[in-house]
């Protein structure tokens, strides 16, 4: 029993240290491969920036950047820990890149930082480019990787939850927003990717695991995600618990208690991670004012104002959701969902069954959940409201598979009355 206790004790510790070391060194190792060599493969890029559609060209461009030229100057460690950027970059990181690839003789390395960022995403895509055959063999092969874990991760989740609930939970974020276009970014495949890993250790390890491996989803998301759609990719990985308790026709308390505790170990985990990349940078580069600005920064992206405007308590919320109503499809899925919940009520009426208002409700808040992260963070939702949006489609597909799950009792009933 003590050594049970024990282990329980030291495995969060030794999950949290391990991936830390892991993501420093691979950041720590992408900084060492060649200037020179990643030069000529992000050259190789600049069609890729004039053809590809503009998706998240901001985070594109920056991601291309990180990694690609280091100050020869500075010790590896101030390299990986302060994400250093081969030019000055201000409000057209694009421009600058292409002019950066572009110039006809290799001019000195003038450089700028984004400390408080891991940018995994962008030294994964440096390592795999000098193991394979460049820059473009690496996004083949991400791509290639994206296809395979979704196929399990729709494969398992079809053989424990039925295929309906999952068609309706992917189709919802296929139908409803870029996904696909954006996905054509390395480091939204990779978020993608992490977040798929996540969500198939969650229907394959023992549901005791749910916690810590929402802990370690939390450390790992930053790694990957540039503070992009981060909601966006925990419903990934959360959505086989929430189908699983669904499935089980668990009670709407259980279910509500289980959802704030992944909730919130996710949390803790999402911060640590951010609070240690600005404590790597900051022993390894500048000092405290890494953690100064960092800060700052959290502080303008909850309420800051936008090209000097101050905005309303609402505003990160309306701007998302103006720009999913504007996507294809995505009033026709809000449509659906309110026939279907009209539907499942009547019917519930008319064969004498309970109609479960708890449980509704905590459908519409598991759909409406992405509004209080455009809440919390309202000039980063605002501003980047294109690409932030993309959690509604996902959280109301989810809500939409889950009020199908939860009407069992009703189908059931219905196909008893059969001849």
């Amino acid at each position: 029993m003590v050594l049970k206790v024990s282990k329980k004790r030291t495995l969060p510790v030794v999950l949290v240290m391990g991936s830390f070391v892991l993501m420093f060194a691979t950041v720590t190792l992408a900084s060492r491969v060649s200037n020179d060599y990643m030069r000529e493969q992000i050259a190789y890029q600049r069609n890729f920036l004039l053809v590809e559609p503009a998706i998240d060209e901001w985070t594109t461009c920056i991601s291309l950047l990180a990694f690609s030229g280091q100050p020869e100057h500075q010790s590896i460690l101030y390299r990986a820990s302060m994400v250093a950027l081969p030019v000055q970059i201000d409000e057209a990181p694009c421009d600058e890149l292409k002019k950066w690839v572009d110039a006809e003789v290799t001019r000195d390395i003038s450089t700028s930082t984004y400390a408080r960022y891991w940018f995994g995403g962008a030294a994964i895509m440096r390592l795999l480019s000098s193991v394979t055959a460049g820059f473009d063999a690496a996004r083949t092969v991400i791509a290639g990787v994206w296809v395979i874990l979704f196929a399990l991760y729709f494969s398992l989740c079809r053989l424990k939850f039925g295929a309906l609930p999952i068609v309706i939970f992917a189709a919802a974020s296929f139908f409803t927003t870029d996904l696909i276009a954006a996905l054509k970014t390395p480091h939204v495949a990779l978020s993608f990717i992490a977040s798929l890993l996540f969500g198939i250790a969650m229907m394959v390890f023992p549901r005791s695991n749910e916690s810590l491996l929402a802990f370690a989803f939390g450390i790992w998301l930053p790694f990957f995600d540039p503070l992009t759609h981060p909601v966006f990719y925990v419903y990934v990985a959360l959505t086989p618990v929430v189908l699983r308790m669904y499935a089980l026709n668990q009670q709407t308390l259980g279910k509500a208690k289980t959802l704030s505790r992944l909730g919130l170990t996710w949390a803790v985990g999402y911060s640590l991670s951010w609070i240690v990349k600005w404590t790597l940078a900051s022993v390894f580069g500048e000092g405290f004012s890494v953690y100064r600005d960092s800060f700052d920064q959290v502080i303008f992206r909850a309420s800051g104002a936008v090209n000097g405007k101050p905005l309303g308590f609402l505003d990160g919320i309306y701007a998302n959701i103006d720009e999913f109503l504007h996507r294809p499809f995505a009033t026709t899925l809000i449509a659906i969902i309110a026939a279907y919940t009209l539907t499942s009520i009547v019917l519930r009426l008319c064969n004498g069954l309970k109609i479960g208002l708890t449980n509704f409700l905590l459908c519409f808040s598991i759909g409406l959940a992405p509004l209080l992260n455009f809440l919390i963070l309202k000039s980063h939702s605002f501003e980047h409201s294109w690409m932030t949006y993309r959690s509604l489609g996902t959280s109301f597909g989810l809500a939409l598979a889950c009020l199908y799950l939860s009407d069992g009792d009703l189908f059931s009933s219905r196909e008893k009355r059969l001849p």
